[in-house]
Order: structure tokens, then C-alpha cells, then sequence
């Protein structure tokens, strides 16, 4: 068995090597934690439409969750999930 080539991922991608997902980014490669520390995704949102206006990368995700380009995104997207669903602000 070869190894996987990498070289062309982009950021979003997730690579399976040895059946364990490697999820990219800009900077950092995320793998061994719970999907939503490796998708910077701390609501565990699903892949969707509206994840990606929530400011997912589009088209891509680790199973059925949505990958947020960075932490910050992806908190803010828990955010604005909560408040479109009870129609309220949410404090901090």
C-alpha cells in the first residue's frame, strides 16, 4: 500500500490515511481529536447550505459535519445558529 498524496489538498479537505481523517487547513493539519476540534466546529453543525453561510467551507465536511476555516468562524456559527432558531440574541 502507497502512501496518499497530499500534496494538492486544499484548505476544507479531509484525507483518509490508514482510515484516519486528516482534515486541512491553511496552516495546520487536524486529526486524533473529536470531529468538532477537527472541523473547528464547535456545534458539531451539519454540513448544509446554511453551514456554508455560516461561513463553512463549501462543499466540504468530515462525515456529515461542516469544517470552519478557523475557531473564531466556527464559534460565531454556533452563534447565529442558536439565534436563527430561537429568534433571540444570545449573550456572551
Amino acid at each position: 500500500m502507497g502512501w496518499t498524496d497530499v500534496s494538492d489538498v486544499e484548505p476544507g479537505d479531509v484525507v483518509s490515511i490508514l482510515g484516519i481523517g486528516h482534515v486541512f487547513f491553511e496552516e495546520v493539519t487536524r486529526t486524533g481529536g473529536t470531529a468538532s476540534w477537527n472541523d473547528q466546529n464547535p456545534g458539531n453543525i451539519i454540513s448544509s447550505g446554511e453551514a456554508e453561510r455560516y461561513g463553512a467551507h463549501a462543499g466540504r465536511h468530515n462525515d456529515i459535519f461542516a469544517i470552519f476555516p478557523d475557531e473564531a468562524t466556527g464559534f460565531t456559527a454556533v452563534r447565529r445558529y442558536l439565534e436563527h432558531r430561537g429568534a433571540r440574541r444570545c449573550s456572551t
